[in-house]
Parts: structure tokens; C-alpha cells; sequence
């Protein structure tokens, strides 16, 4: 389940650098209409690393779910219908 995790998000990430590689290139190009955009993509740039890096990392850490479980023959099963 790990490496689903790790593709999925490596996908999403992926995703949004590229839009956010879109985004710095518009603000080159634009530079001159408004004053904030340099400051807005460098906030960007700060938030998309550490989420890049958090995320990774809660990956790496957080997947601690049992990867299979036991049944002991002592124990009886009953089925359930509804």
C-alpha cells in the first residue's frame, strides 16, 4: 500500500508544480500589471515545498497499518443474513 500512496501523491504533486511552474512563468510575463504576483508565487513557491516535504514524510511515517492479519482455526466464524 506504500507504493500506492507514494504514486498517488508523486502524481498530485506533479500536477501541482506544473501549474504552479505555469503560474511563475505568467508572472514574469505580467510583472508589470501587478505588484503583489512576485510576492503571491514566493508564498506559493514556500507553501508547495513544505507540502512536498510534510507530505513525504507522513508517507513515510504514518503508514503503519498491519500488512495481514490471522484467523486461528480455535475461533468460530457465524454468518449474518439479513
Amino acid at each position: 500500500m506504500f507504493f500506492v500512496y507514494f504514486g498517488i501523491y508523486t502524481f498530485v504533486l506533479a500536477i501541482l508544480w506544473g501549474f504552479f511552474m505555469l503560474a511563475k512563468l505568467h508572472s514574469y510575463k505580467f510583472k508589470s500589471f501587478s505588484k503583489n504576483i512576485e510576492k503571491v508565487t514566493t508564498v506559493l513557491l514556500i507553501f508547495l515545498i513544505s507540502l512536498s516535504i510534510l507530505g513525504y514524510i507522513l508517507i513515510f511515517f504514518l503508514d503503519t497499518a498491519p500488512a495481514s492479519f490471522e484467523i486461528t482455526p480455535n475461533e468460530r466464524i457465524q454468518d449474518t443474513y439479513y
